[in-house]
């Protein structure tokens, strides 16, 4: 890295800039929505005072905006916060909560970025400004998405503290007509809130299987502080953390997926290994508790990294509805289905086969209960390590089980389909067909009609509901179902994640919600094709170009810490808190000097603690 633009981070998550050139260090500070620089000895301070994240605050309760232009004809295009706005003649409602960046359909635009004062500028150039009523107030607020923080990104004038935004018009000149007086961020975009997560190995009998090795390998490179030796089919480790992990075959273990109990080869060998003896709970935990920091493993960051929700095969589980009125688009599913997915094994469920079951149940919808005439139009996954379809139109009397030809193997991404077409169906593995043939018993309808069902992912229902068994250990993504030989898609879930926001249904309203506590895994990236991940589909969160995951900080950075809240990077060093709390570098003789230092390590200080508490608060309300 040049001289002029150093990147480097601050404890865990942190991350800072440091620059030679003014209007760089400005744009950094629109980076984090900072307030004040801290005068270095190689960065001058910036004559942009960068504002934090604004946005408009309202109870709830007889807050509005009143703004005469209004019909009540209007509609809310679009709008950034928490916040729900309605629209009324003359006037914008509220639910409780913040709101940025609101367009109507006329095409006012109210930024709501002013900061004070009780005006709602139209940055449209039509004129359309609304008042704050009732106690609605401009606030500072960095959680919001950047496009939220329209100030930093499009420029503004202040006038008297009251901060107008450009006229979209005529971008050139703020709202008022006149020039702007501080111009737009081109960095808009906040880095991520990401962790360096390292293996933890207890130096008694953890250690690391892996089938493709013969012994004669040797440990290329490691970071950390345990020592890692090979032996046939196995690497033991000595006491302390491990990651970045490279042997002379080519084998890249980056040890860096924070939960389950593989470890993935990202050198696109695909020898990936199986932790034995350690415990690999949830995220961070057991195994995963270890951390080194600094570039040689910031592979999360510098290489990216895919998000996904691992399902132990105990009790994690997707539903989209549970035992309740199915929505109308899934009541008649029967003979034109379409369903798809992406799974990862971590281990094999067996087979169970019996009547429509399957082992281990990727996606089930089926209707609750044991009447006759009860029908599953589906339950599809994997069953004595085959893809399997069950089917059924008289509850047991009219089921059948059907599997695949090939034999699927465990630790292994795999694209699994199913085409139901009248009374034929036919699978496919990843996009190849794997068997065909027609139903002889399941020929009625199979639909659930409008009767209570389920839509799950990970786990079968059983006649009352329950769903504990048949269940997935591994990974599932990319889940689709549609009609019309596929051409519809009705439903469509991510899977990029452990929480209900990533099995958001991205066609539909049929939301997944997340059941059990399932952690949360980092599938790295894969060295041979940089843009996908080792389970081979395009990363969720590429490669962070600005910056590395590291421990280290030059005391000429500025500090992100507000002031009543200490940083962790000066660890209650006087000489370093009076940088945090803004003093001129000039004016602390201790903490010049050490930037005047002409060695680079003399001037690197290096923190051992995870964030904690407030620290991690404030680190995630930096980082979004």
């Amino acid at each position: 890295m040049s001289d002029s633009k150093k990147k480097i981070y601050l404890g865990e998550d942190l991350v800072c800039q440091t620059f030679t050139d003014a209007e760089e260090q400005a744009k950094a500070f629109d980076l984090f929505g900072l307030e004040q620089p801290v005068v270095s000895s190689n960065a001058p301070a910036s004559t942009r005072p960068v504002q934090q994240g604004q946005v408009c605050e309202f109870d709830g309760v007889d807050d509005y905006i009143s703004a005469a232009h209004l019909a009540g004809s209007e509609t809310v295009t679009s709008s950034v916060g928490t916040a729900t706005p309605s629209i009324s003649a003359g006037r914008i409602d509220f639910t409780a909560g913040k709101c940025s960046n609101l367009i109507l359909s006329d095409g006012t635009q109210y930024n709501l970025n002013h900061a004070s004062g009780t005006t709602a500028f139209d940055s449209s150039g039509n004129g359309n400004d609304g008042t704050l009523q009732n106690g609605a107030a401009f606030v500072v607020d960095n959680t919001l998405p950047p496009e939220a923080d329209r100030l930093n990104l499009d420029g503004y004038t202040d006038d008297s503290g009251v901060l107008k935004p450009r006229d979209e018009s005529d971008p050139t000149n703020d709202i008022d007509g006149n020039p702007l007086q501080y111009s737009g961020s081109v960095y808009p975009r906040r880095p991520e809130y990401r962790n360096s997560y390292a293996a933890s190995f207890d130096g008694v009998d953890d250690y690391i299987s892996a089938a493709h090795l013969t012994g004669s390998e040797t440990v290329t490179s490691s970071v950390g502080t345990s020592t890692p030796s090979i032996s046939a089919g196995r690497v033991d480790f000595t006491a302390g953390t491990c990651g970045n992990l490279i042997l002379s075959d080519g084998t890249h273990y980056t040890l860096a997926e924070g939960a389950g109990d593989t470890v993935y080869d990202i050198s696109g060998n695909g020898n990936h290994g199986t932790i034995n003896n350690a415990s690999t709970g949830t995220e961070g935990a057991g195994f995963w508790a270890g951390r080194i920091d600094g570039e040689a493993n910031a592979l999360n960051n510098n290489n990216g990294f895919s998000r996904r929700m691992l399902f132990d095969g105990t009790n994690d589980i997707v539903e989209v509805f549970d035992n309740e009125a199915v929505p109308a688009v899934y009541q008649s599913l029967s003979d034109d289905i379409t369903i798809e997915a992406h799974i990862w094994r971590a281990s094999s469920g067996g087979s169970d086969a019996l009547n429509w079951r399957v082992a281990e149940t990727v996606v089930e919808l089926r209707q609750i209960g044991t009447s006759a005439g009860l029908g599953i139009p589906f339950s599809f996954g994997v069953d004595g390590n085959k893809m399997s379809l069950g089917v059924t139109d008289d509850y047991t009397t009219g089921s059948e089980n059907r599997q695949a030809t090939t034999t699927l193997s465990r630790f292994t991404p795999y694209h699994i389909k199913v085409v139901i077409s009248g009374d034929n169906y036919e699978f496919f593995l990843d996009g190849v067909s794997d068997g065909s043939g027609t139903f002889t018993t399941a020929t009625g309808d199979r639909s659930v009609g409008a009767n209570s069902s389920t839509l799950t992912f990970g786990s079968r229902s059983k006649d009352s509901g329950v769903r504990d068994s048949n269940m997935v250990n591994g990974v599932i993504w990319g889940a689709k179902i549609s009609t019309d030989s596929g051409a519809t898609v009705i439903g469509s879930w991510n899977g990029y994640g452990n929480t209900d926001a990533d099995w958001i249904d991205q066609v539909g309203s049929n939301d997944g919600t997340v059941n059990g506590s399932p952690a949360l895994l980092r599938i790295p990236a894969d060295a041979s094709d940089p843009t996908k991940g080792v389970l081979g589909d395009t990363l969720t969160n590429p490669a962070i170009t600005d910056g590395y995951n590291g421990a280290e900080t030059e005391l000429d950075a500025y500090n992100i810490a507000e002031g009543d809240n200490p940083s962790p990077a000066t660890n209650n060093n006087s000489d370093l808190d009076a940088i945090e709390f803004g003093t001129d570098f000039a004016s602390n003789d201790a903490a010049f000097m050490r930037l005047k230092s002409s060695t680079e390590n003399d001037r690197l200080i290096t923190f051992e603690d995870d964030l904690t508490g407030g620290d991690e608060t404030l680190a995630q309300k930096y980082t979004q």
